[in-house]
């Protein structure tokens, strides 16, 4: 698909684009701004790993709480530099001039939902980690990852089920 002559369409960002970017940088850096402020009172291990039911199945360094901002920051960083290219996007359909604007920016959606599921996830992830290495209960139990999931593959589906109905239209 990299070698495809897609039509570059300028497109400024919408509402709801501003917001999904606007709300990620702020939990990001608000998420790292608490780490760094509680930093000196976590406990030396914490969780992680957990078990399908939620239990603590492995304890580990402080550190690894680390890896979480610096994946979902890179993640993060990545799509959101990336919606600002469409035509890079993977499609199932042929893009022509005509239906470029509405699949970019149907595809640019999903980038900012999924980038924000992503820090608002990990985010909370690190928070419930604190709260169990703190002898504190979790928060989410055993509901993150359904919800996690549900977030990270509704929009996809949302996605596919937006631009085939849009295909349909287009062939009758």
């Amino acid at each position: 698909m990299w070698k495809q002559n897609r039509p570059h369409v300028e497109l400024e960002s919408t509402f709801v684009e501003r917001v999904f970017v606007f709300l990620s940088i702020g939990i990001y850096s608000v998420w790292v701004g608490w780490l760094a402020l509680i930093w000196g009172d976590i406990p030396a291990e914490v969780p992680g790993h957990f078990g399908i039911n939620g239990e603590v199945t492995r304890w580990g360094s402080k550190w690894e709480l680390i890896m979480l901002p610096v994946i979902s920051g890179v993640l993060g960083f990545f799509m959101i530099w990336l919606r600002k290219k469409p035509e890079w996007h993977n499609f199932p359909v042929n893009i022509t001039e005509e239906n470029a604007p509405f699949y970019y920016r149907l595809s640019r959606n999903l980038l900012v939902w999924i980038t924000f599921v992503i820090v608002a996830g990990f985010a909370w992830l690190s928070w419930d980690v604190v709260q169990i290495a703190r002898g504190h209960s979790p928060f989410l139990e055993n509901w993150f990852m359904p919800v996690f999931l549900t977030g990270t593959f509704a929009p996809v589906i949302y996605f596919f089920i937006q631009m085939f109905r849009y295909q349909s239209k287009q062939k009758s």
